[in-house]
């Protein structure tokens, strides 16, 4: 079952960058895809983590993957 939040809790931001930024299969470029979105109750209070996610815009290397 999903955790509820209340609705004043301020969550602290952390967002991860994609570190590659090239493809491994073709060297081309990545792009963003999409973000997850995660909240979190760390000992310093509550988290809100954004993973950014990154694909190769190239059909054959998608399709591979």
């Amino acid at each position: 079952m999903r955790h509820r939040w209340p609705e004043d809790t301020r969550f602290t931001r952390l967002v991860l960058e994609v570190e590659d930024k090239v493809c491994a299969v073709c060297g081309g470029a990545l792009h963003i895809c999409d973000h997850r979105r995660h909240r979190i109750f760390t000992l310093q209070g509550p988290v809100e983590v954004v993973c950014k996610l990154a694909h190769c815009s190239d059909p054959p290397v998608r399709r591979a993957g």
